[in-house]
């Protein structure tokens, strides 16, 4: 059996670093703009260094 020990968030809150990053459904977003995505995405727009974590 295998058994979590913790639980992952399933969305993390972002701000957006630069104008003109777009996520899902082609919506551009704008620098400072804070955003609560799906894991995967805001991973991936963290470590391209498009966004920071809240």
């Amino acid at each position: 059996m295998v058994r979590k020990t913790h639980s992952k968030a399933e969305t993390i809150k972002v701000r957006i670093k630069r104008d003109g990053v777009f996520i899902a459904a082609d919506v551009r977003r704008e620098t400072g703009a804070e955003e609560t995505l799906p894991t995967a995405d805001a991973e991936a727009l963290i470590k391209k260094g498009l966004a920071d974590a809240l």
